[in-house]
């Protein structure tokens, strides 16, 4: 007859599991609250491993980009720019920085009923007490499931496509300038499909399209359309096209 029946056994089994996985969570707690200076060291190594991994990235981008441009055009940077163009780009957006903007496009637009966003670190707690606070919902999307802010990928699209084509300045405000004039023309110079061929600004304040004229044969009136293509801000990567229509006897 066997000492230890079959679920006696089971239950060994499980308390000794339990047992493990406890002391697994307290020693990563120890780790985590007083780590050691090999511990500190290892992670330090990790985050400049990363850093490094995302310079590279960035590099590899400014390098495709310099070699879609004409050889005449091609900007000649000093090493020191492209460290600090490289530096630019490995910033990441912090929970203060998008309450921000987010106060700041209010003071500009107005406040929004709810803000629709992912779930990235910088929209976690911090940010949802400070939308709480400014009235406006937080709805975070569901994981794996673009199709449900279409319009919003729809715009990063557009936005990758200018961006693949232009080579900004090497200092901050430049490209601060250079995102300024991209978020002016998209918002009010770029009609959208999914806006009934309105801008966003003109569906903000509720703005629909002129009234179109009419011309009847019987009328004897040649009508005069002129059509031109301007540059949004100096920028030729962001047209605006301007139509005129002209009533002629």
């Amino acid at each position: 007859m066997p000492l230890l029946s079959f679920r006696a056994v089971l239950s060994l089994v499980d308390a000794i599991a339990v047992v493990l996985a406890q002391a697994y969570q307290l020693a990563r707690i120890r780790l985590a609250s007083t780590a050691s200076p090999v511990m500190r060291l290892l992670c330090q190594r990790d985050h400049a491993h990363s850093t490094l991994e995302l310079l590279k990235r960035e590099l590899s981008i400014l390098r495709s980009q310099r070699e879609s441009m004409p050889p005449h055009r091609r900007p000649d940077y000093l090493p020191e720019q492209r460290l600090a163009i490289l530096q630019l780009y490995a910033t990441t957006p912090c929970q203060r920085d998008l309450v921000r903007l987010v106060r700041n496009t209010i003071r500009e637009s107005g406040k929004p009923r709810f803000l629709i966003t992912d779930h990235g670190t910088q929209f976690r707690r911090g940010f949802q007490s400070a939308m709480g606070k400014l009235d406006i919902g937080h709805v975070k999307g569901r994981v794996r499931a673009p199709y449900l802010n279409g319009k919003m990928e729809r715009a990063f699209r557009t936005f990758r496509l200018w961006w693949s084509v232009i080579l900004c300045g090497a200092t901050r405000r430049r490209l601060q300038r250079r995102l300024d004039n991209y978020r002016h023309w998209y918002n009010h110079h770029r009609p959208h499909s999914a806006l009934h061929g309105i801008t966003p600004d003109e569906a903000w304040h509720g703005t629909g399209l002129s009234e179109p004229f009419s011309f009847r044969r019987r009328d004897h009136v040649k009508p005069r359309i002129g059509i031109r293509r301007l540059k949004c801000r100096g920028d030729p990567r962001l047209p605006v096209i301007q139509i005129t229509v002209q009533r002629a006897a």
